[in-house]
């Protein structure tokens, strides 16, 4: 019976796992102990089939507080069980979920604001890895045309330093090199 109980827990904790996969952050075991915790069963009136088989719709609800990314959140699910009860054996003969009748109510206001947080910072990163990929590919494209032009791989290893890390003679000798090869115009960047 045990084991019918933990298959049941593990089912609701299963389908709330889907409907709500923020939840997957608190971990399939706190959801499945925090079911356990608090399942409340409501029986529908069973429907005979005769012959000692009845019909009947069990519906699991649950509700717990959690916390997730420091944000709280509270969670109401309830699921129906389509169940077939042998009367005469005494025994559950099926018990299938009945997923498309399930409801969740999941409150969660600053978990919402986080999200939305999260989701300006990775675009806004984004936009900056993008901008400094671009830039990083104009300025190999750039060393590479310094490169074809015959601009000597010292001049060229100076080249690939940010123009933060060049010293005064440093940028003086790209400028030169750049000139000397007709790339000052093309390559300008490379020569601050």
């Amino acid at each position: 019976m045990n084991n019918r109980i933990d298959a049941i827990g593990e089912t609701i904790a299963g389908i709330l796992l889907l409907q709500a996969p923020i939840l997957s952050e608190l971990g399939g075991e706190f959801v499945e102990d925090r079911i356990h915790d608090a399942v409340k069963w409501h029986y529908a009136p069973a429907r005979d089939l005769g012959g000692g088989m009845h019909e009947v719709t069990a519906t699991a609800s649950v509700g717990f507080k959690a916390t997730i990314a420091l944000a709280s959140a509270s969670v109401a699910f309830s699921l129906p069980f389509d169940m077939l009860i042998d009367h005469d054996a005494q025994l559950v003969a099926r018990m299938n979920p009945n997923i498309a009748a399930a409801s969740l109510d999941l409150d969660a206001p600053m978990l919402e604001q986080t999200t939305e947080a999260v989701d300006k910072a990775v675009d806004a990163t984004t936009e900056r890895a993008s901008e400094a990929a671009e830039q990083a590919s104009e300025k190999i494209s750039e060393i590479g045309a310094a490169r074809e032009a015959g601009v000597p791989e010292r001049v060229l290893s100076i080249l690939e330093k940010s123009s933060d890390e060049r010293g005064s003679l440093e940028r003086s000798l790209a400028r030169r090199a750049l000139d000397a090869v007709g790339l000052s115009d093309a390559c300008g960047d490379l020569g601050e």
